[in-house]
């Protein structure tokens, strides 16, 4: 077990390494000139402080920081605006809340991320546990809508929510009521779908950028492939049992990609019920006791050759994380790490000596379960996908035997339905 973990542990720590890659897109320099180019596509689960990218495919790639651009963004994607503003950093950890309910403003500059842009803009900024909301209306400079956890004298916590007051005053629908505000949360899903109620109220033209239109958060894929591995039996002290011949078999199922959306796409997690049957015909060996009393701990045991037939339908669930090493707008390349659970649904098990008769010995594998580890890699192009795996560990335990698999290898074509 030890041996496997670490195998996935590397696994994923090369998938770190792996090649960014560039995405069209613009830089705004101090001079406020815009310059096309391509813009290194990193996960910033923080707001960055600078940003890579060269103007052509072969060109050098450059790093500016925040005091060299004002502006950096790929369209329909996200978009970073500079931004000198007052931020409040007051912790909304219990143990240290401050006394006073007010504010303590910053002077600092940041990259602001654009979540709604139109006659009201809503931004974003993130550090660490940190997260802020800042907005602008008819090209006013951005300020922070204020929500700050403090405790009061009675040494209860208070929340200051004047973030509600500010849209009251500046942003609001003319239909609006006071009760319309009281149940409106510093969550970034409710300001947004505000601030694009607001935009619609006033007829403006604005741009969503927590909605992408060439990509969705999810992938919903038909699987059909094959397997290939052999049976493998252990006796559980006695040692080997079984070691099969190679067989193929037929998989069935449905994939459910889920995207990251503060990833970038770079990152998923998937689930995938999978259908597959398993038929063999194997010789091996059964261990039997040929004397055993409790004054004879070196007891002798008989090794009997035999058959072993297996014949099992199961429904195998992968529940694992895949890493896009190159991800272009119709092209891709992935790799996949996680853990597959396995469920028998239906088998029939038989062992006979060599001469044919019955050797009595049990391995029913009925309503047994699995669990093991999965390495695989694919190349996906628009809806299609072609993926490799490797299964490791996979076993189903009987009362005598572990009945798993060595050599476990599927490979699967995908198509994508939505």
């Amino acid at each position: 077990m030890k041996n496997k973990l670490i195998v996935l542990f590397t696994f994923f720590c090369l998938c770190t390494y792996a090649q960014n890659d560039f995405q069209k897109g613009y830089v705004i320099n101090n001079t406020g000139d815009t310059i096309n180019a391509l813009i290194k596509n990193e996960v910033w689960i923080n707001n960055p402080r600078d940003v890579s990218y060269k103007t052509s495919e072969n060109g050098e790639v450059k790093i500016h920081t925040i005091d060299h651009v004002r502006e950096f963004g790929v369209p329909e994607h996200y978009q970073y605006k500079r931004v000198d503003v007052r931020m409040d950093r007051s912790t909304n950890d219990f143990s240290r809340l401050s006394n006073d309910r007010n504010p303590d403003f910053q002077e600092e500059r940041l990259f602001l991320q654009s979540l709604v842009e139109g006659a009201a803009n809503l931004y974003f900024y993130r550090e660490g546990g940190l997260e802020r909301f800042f907005y602008s209306v008819e090209g006013s400079h951005p300020e922070q809508l204020i929500y700050k956890k403090y405790n009061t004298p009675d040494n209860k916590v208070g929340i200051n929510t004047r973030y509600k007051q500010q849209l009251w005053q500046d942003v609001k629908c003319p239909s609006a009521t006071i009760n319309s505000f009281k149940n409106l949360d510093y969550r970034r899903g409710e300001l947004v779908r505000y601030f694009v109620n607001y935009n619609k109220c006033s007829n403006s033209n604005y741009q969503d950028f927590t909605q992408r239109k060439d990509t969705d958060f999810f992938n919903v894929k038909l699987k059909l492939g094959v397997g290939v591995s052999a049976l493998k039996m252990d006796q559980r002290e006695y040692g080997n049992a079984v070691e099969g011949q190679l067989q193929t078999s037929l998989r069935l199922g449905m994939e459910a990609e889920y995207f990251f959306p503060f990833l970038k796409r770079k990152w998923s997690f998937f689930i995938e019920p999978t259908y597959y049957e398993f038929e063999t015909k194997d010789k091996g060996v059964a261990y039997f006791t040929v004397a055993s009393v409790p004054s004879n701990p070196n007891a002798s045991y008989a090794r009997v050759e035999g058959y072993f037939e297996v014949d099992y339908s199961a429904i195998e669930i992968p529940l694992a994380f895949r890493y896009y090493i190159i991800s272009k707008e119709n092209s891709n390349f992935f790799l996949n790490g996680g853990l597959a659970i396995g469920r028998i649904l239906k088998s029939s098990t038989k062992a006979t000596r060599i001469d044919g008769s019955s050797l009595n010995t049990n391995f029913d594998l009925k309503d047994s379960g699995s669990a093991s580890f999965l390495l695989g890699v694919g190349y996906s192009f628009k809806s299609f996908s072609l993926e490799g795996r490797y299964h490791i560990g996979k076993s189903y335990r009987t009362r005598q035997y572990n009945v798993g698999h060595s050599k476990d290898f599927t490979l699967s074509l995908g198509y994508r339905i939505f």
